[in-house]
């Protein structure tokens, strides 16, 4: 299995609100090491020239808000991410990607609306939450990763947990989920029964999920892996994100993943 250097795979430039654009990216699965690697996310005004650096990536992320007003007409706003090697002349540019799509006044409205219901401190009905994002590319597993079968050999696997890529997940974002009542499931197991429960949820359009990723409420100490996601839409902006999730046993290693990435934050 012949996986390339470091390389991006995708990227996406999308308007988060009045001021601030998201960027996100994927990186390619490769067997080199990031901290052999420099790598910048670049912005400018033309798809071709201009470019100055807005920040330093690692593959503990995957995206990143970058404060440019975009609501004006003439307003263009590009962006790339240019990787270079530490210990030779290797470099990789990417393509230079535009904004997907115009800011539309009234979608940004219905976003700030969500954003208020769901945090306000005083009426907002939403909890607030850690969201783990589910790694895509990267750098392969070095512990569980069979490069000949080109799959993971352990799902409870403490370095990748079940991913195939170190790291497993990028490091949390917080987000303001409104759940609704527990639905319980009860499963026979080799002693006794096993009871676990199902929810289903509405979030704002940030961070955008997708099935694999993990939900842990810190207060309660519970971890939900999202199973499906149905997007609500405005003008092609996310406005909200209706979820349905599936929580884990307490001996689950995603539980240990979100202790440990938690931590690196602190």
């Amino acid at each position: 299995m012949n996986d390339p250097r470091i390389e991006v795979r995708s990227i996406r430039a999308t308007p988060l609100d009045r001021k601030h654009v998201l960027v996100a990216w994927e990186f390619a699965p490769t067997l080199e090491r990031f901290s052999d690697y420099e790598i910048w996310l670049e912005k400018s005004n033309a798809p071709h020239d201009g470019f100055e650096r807005v920040t330093a990536l690692t593959d503990k992320t995957g995206s990143y808000i970058d404060e440019e007003r975009v609501f004006k007409f003439w307003k263009q706003y590009f962006v790339r991410i240019n990787i270079k090697s530490k210990n030779d002349d290797y470099e990789f540019i990417s393509d230079a990607y535009g904004i997907e799509y115009p800011p539309n006044v009234e979608a940004m409205e219905l976003i700030r609306r969500t954003k208020v219901t769901l945090e306000n401190n005083r009426y907002g009905n939403g909890i607030e939450c850690n969201v783990f994002l589910k790694k895509t590319g990267g750098q392969r597993c070095v512990e569980c990763f069979d490069h000949l079968k080109g799959r993971v050999t352990k799902s409870q696997c403490d370095n990748c947990y079940g991913t195939g890529y170190t790291g497993g997940f990028y490091i949390p974002i917080k987000a303001y989920i409104n759940f609704s009542v527990d639905r319980k499931v009860s499963q026979i197991a080799d002693v006794g029964r096993m009871g676990r429960s199902e929810n289903h949820a509405i979030m704002g359009g940030y961070p955008v999920l997708r099935p694999g990723d993990v939900i842990h409420d810190a207060r309660l100490h519970r971890v939900w892996v999202i199973v499906t996601v149905e997007n609500i839409e405005r003008r092609r902006h996310l406005i909200k994100q209706k979820i349905h999730l599936d929580e884990q046993e307490r001996t689950h290693v995603l539980y240990l993943m979100c202790e440990e990435k938690n931590a690196e934050q602190e």
